[in-house]
């Protein structure tokens, strides 16, 4: 199969929402590269500093598929993102160190068993990162392990009433994590195939939710907003880039695994009555599935 058909699998894949499909094909990608090099031997170009981390910028657009879910509460806000992404890299020899930014907002919708569901909520987020990393020759290309810092932000705005008529609140999340990852080049006859798999730690997470925006429906009058702090956490991306010239295009997959937050302890005043308890954020997942264009310069 040839690289136009892969291209247009992983676009309607991506389209249907077909997460596990997408799996096989980022498998596939690889794969058919692979393939090309070696059906090809005598028409690569051999391996040299060409495959090593170059000093440049990379500026992309990206569409993705987006889903948090919460299973003890089925709670589910799903829909599609849309992302401006910037990536700067400074290579000193065989060490390198990258910045980038990746910034996506789009519209959701918001699934409950217990309070219904809405549509149009607003949604963004960005993430900032370090890295540092090294470059190594081998025998099928080059390998660049990398470790760095990460900053993850999005923001959630659920204001409005459900079908049920609950009340929702905005909401921000933050994420503090350690990415921890490796990239492997090869070369084809006249394009490079780049993979990235990542592994990201979380050091901290904060959730603020402002549950007060909620006074005035359903006979609130007082509702204390709360923060509280994520412990425990891990994150997982896999993307596999096919570059030509200045060109890349990248099908990706990205994934959150968060537990339960503290507990704030606080009153709420509904229809007169005052009432005492805890507000925690669920142990949750998040899934992202995409494909980005992208230049570099």
């Amino acid at each position: 199969m040839d690289i136009i058909k892969i291209i247009i699998l992983l676009i309607r894949t991506i389209m249907k929402k077909n997460i596990v499909g997408l799996a096989f094909l980022l498998v596939f990608f690889n794969t058919a590269m692979a393939e090309q090099v070696a059906d090809n031997q005598s028409d690569v170009v051999p391996i040299t500093d060409s495959l090593k981390t170059e000093t440049g910028n990379e500026i992309g657009i990206s569409f993705t598929n987006y889903n948090y879910w919460e299973p003890n509460k089925s709670v589910n806000l799903s829909g599609s993102l849309y992302g401006l992404e910037y990536e700067r890299i400074q290579a000193f020899d065989d060490f390198f160190i990258v910045g980038d930014v990746i910034y996506k907002q789009g519209s959701l919708s918001y699934s409950s068993q217990s309070t219904g569901s809405q549509t149009g909520l607003s949604n963004y987020y960005y993430d900032v990162r370090a890295l540092i990393g090294k470059d190594f020759s081998i025998d099928i290309g080059n390998i660049s392990p990398f470790i760095g810092v990460g900053y993850r932000n999005l923001y959630d705005d659920n204001r409005g009433k459900s079908t049920t008529g609950a009340a929702g609140y905005q909401r921000t999340i933050s994420y503090t994590y350690i990415p921890v990852g490796l990239i492997h080049r090869t070369l084809l006859q006249d394009a490079k195939l780049e993979t990235r798999v990542e592994y990201d730690y979380l050091l901290s997470g904060t959730v603020n939710t402002n549950l007060s925006d909620t006074i005035g429906s359903n006979g609130i009058t007082a509702y204390p907003d709360a923060s509280n702090t994520q412990k425990s956490g891990w994150g997982f991306r896999l993307s596999s880039s096919y570059q030509k010239s200045n060109w890349a295009l990248t099908p990706y997959f990205n994934y959150w695994f968060i537990q339960n937050s503290d507990v704030m302890y606080g009153k709420a005043t509904i229809a007169g009555v005052t009432y005492s308890g805890g507000v925690y954020e669920p142990t949750n997942t998040t899934v992202e599935y995409g494909i980005k264009v992208s230049y570099k310069f």
